[in-house]
């Protein structure tokens, strides 16, 4: 039984421009041009605030609190946000493709 992935040349494009997405992210955040964070109320704003919530509980990126009270300013990574925001537009078609032993199963099942 084998899985195979098929991308359409829209697909394709689209991958190509999240991933430049990220690499001029983090390129933008080597060269001190932009902030390795940003607040919540930011990341909120860019990526819509369920999304990030979702992204928070699933455990898929942590905030970084600016001090020790409830009020203090939450930050995140950018460069983590970009890359979430980018699987999640990210499609794949998935496909059953069967291989040959599962033919011969498939037949032998068959003609029993």
């Amino acid at each position: 039984m084998g899985l195979e992935y098929y991308l359409t040349e829209k697909d394709m494009s689209g991958l190509l421009e999240r991933a430049v997405e990220i690499g001029v992210g983090k390129g933008l955040e080597y060269a001190g041009t932009v902030s390795r964070y940003i607040s919540q109320n930011e990341a909120y704003r860019r990526f819509r605030k369920s999304r990030v919530r979702n992204w928070v509980k699933d455990g898929m990126i942590k905030g970084k609190p600016n001090g020790n009270g409830k009020t203090s300013t939450v930050y995140y990574e950018f460069a983590r946000l970009l890359e979430l925001d980018a699987s999640d537009k990210i499609v794949i078609r998935k496909a059953y493709i069967p291989d040959k032993e599962d033919k011969r199963q498939t037949a032998n099942k068959a003609s029993n």
